[in-house]
């Protein structure tokens, strides 16, 4: 192979990878506005959806429920600081009524489908309210028969810097 074909090709070659290595480089465009919006919008519509499927699974005495759809539903919510998300976990905490699944229901993983969701809530409100909720917590702790999560509860009071209730 002559010089000038050999020397072409590693030209080639060079410009190939100072271009990949600047294109690799550049900052990535950030959404639109317009995009953005909508993404935000989608947020809403699922916020509110899931708030109203847990509302109504709470509201409604006898009703057999997906446990996809509510568990699905409620860890979507965990994160949000929202007084009427607030409001929904603490009626899951005060609830005693046992949650009934659907017969073509999944079955949740260690404990019933009504001490899952507590699980979930006792995690949200911690994290947002803090010693405001060391009251629920102390209950969990003391009435629940369920070991697992009265070790939560054990775990978000000494993390709160409670004191442990002595149990019956």
């Amino acid at each position: 192979m002559s010089k000038v074909k050999m020397n072409i090709r590693y030209f080639i070659f060079i410009l190939f990878v100072l271009v990949f290595f600047i294109g690799c480089g550049q900052k990535k465009e950030e959404p639109s506005r317009i995009a953005r919006q909508e993404e935000e919008t989608k947020q809403v519509v699922g916020y509110e959806a899931n708030l109203a499927i847990i509302q109504d699974i709470l509201e409604v005495k006898e009703t057999e429920i997906d446990w996809r759809t509510i568990y699905a539903a409620t860890i979507s919510l965990r994160n949000l600081k929202d007084k009427r998300t607030e409001t929904a976990f603490l009626k899951i905490m005060s609830r005693e009524r046992p949650i009934s699944l659907r017969k073509d229901s999944d079955i949740p993983g260690a404990m019933n489908p009504l001490n899952m969701l507590k699980a979930v809530a006792m995690e949200s409100l911690r994290e947002t309210g803090g010693k405001q909720y060391l009251e629920i917590f102390y209950k969990t702790y003391k009435e629940t028969d369920e070991r697992i999560l009265r070790e939560m509860a054990k775990a978000h009071i000494l993390a709160l810097g409670g004191t442990l209730p002595k149990l019956k």
